[in-house]
């Protein structure tokens, strides 16, 4: 969060207040992580929908957001970072990148997937491993 804060963090930290209390708070989820269990379970929803034309024409907005992340992305990224990306667009460019290249899979996982494949009966639906 320090991007949005610098040294002090204070919008990372709002931002992140606001999200877990509209998340977790208002969701009646839980908002605090339980040890006795094996892992957390912190799933909370909420989602907000906005008619933009209520606020400015949609052109507009779609010209001045488009702007906005041209600035974004024209800033210097952090060292050793490879760029600096907006939300959502490095899960992009993964997803492009893995429809591309495929998916590399763990010989462990797939002796698990092939083993119940094997014991259902559905061998030929699995396709062959390409090795990389």
């Amino acid at each position: 969060m320090l991007p949005l804060g610098g040294v002090q963090a204070h919008k990372g930290y709002v931002l992140t207040f606001m999200i877990e209390a509209l998340a977790d708070i208002l969701s009646g989820m839980e908002w605090e992580e339980d040890t006795s269990r094996p892992w957390p379970i912190i799933d909370g929803c909420f989602m907000a929908l906005f008619n933009t034309d209520a606020f400015r024409p949609l052109g507009d907005f779609k010209r001045d957001l488009r702007s906005f992340i041209g600035h974004i992305k024209s800033s210097s990224p952090a060292e050793g970072s490879p760029g600096v990306f907006y939300p959502g667009e490095r899960s992009q460019l993964t997803k492009v990148q893995r429809s591309r290249e495929g998916v590399d899979i763990p010989d462990s996982a797939w002796s698990a997937v092939t083993g119940y494949a094997n014991e259902y009966g559905l061998t030929d639906l699995i396709p062959e491993p390409v090795a990389t």
